[in-house]
């Protein structure tokens, strides 16, 4: 069987699971291959044409949809509010982080820290609610 219809049968195979696996296949895929991804790093304008060259055997869409999901995360985000240096896929930098750029991030870390405060609390609840109470003597009730 040639590499190429070796490459076929596997893109095959993967266009019939569904979007959601192919996303988390994609996931797995990426952070696996790229430490530039793992590490959050500000990604250079361009990114996501060399990604869908690189995961060729996966749906251009999904790849897109991986990336932004990516892009969105906060941990990102402030990497970009941080500023400085672009970087490729291998890791070398490649262009700067605008001005723009960095508000635009910084505005989106703003916006996300009530959400992020009320799951917290949500959270703290919940712990506070599955822990046992002791009682008057000091004791946590059995089941």
């Amino acid at each position: 069987m040639s590499s190429n219809s070796l490459s076929d049968a596997l893109q095959k195979a993967i266009g019939t699971q569904s979007k959601r696996k192919q996303l988390e296949m994609i996931n797995e895929e990426m952070y696996r291959r790229f430490a530039v991804l793992r590490e959050n790093r500000p990604l250079a304008i361009g990114t996501l044409d060399v990604l869908v060259a690189a995961l060729p055997h996966f749906d251009a869409v999904v790849v897109k949809r991986a990336l932004s999901q990516h892009c969105a995360r906060l941990t990102y985000q402030k990497q970009l509010a941080r500023g400085g240096k672009r970087f490729n896929l291998k890791g070398k930098p490649d262009g700067e982080i605008t001005d723009s750029e960095k508000q635009n991030a910084a505005s989106i870390i703003q916006a996300a820290k009530p959400q992020q405060a009320a799951k917290a609390a949500a959270a703290k609840a919940a712990a506070a609610a599955a822990t046992p109470v002791a009682d008057a003597t000091g004791e946590t009730p059995q089941e």
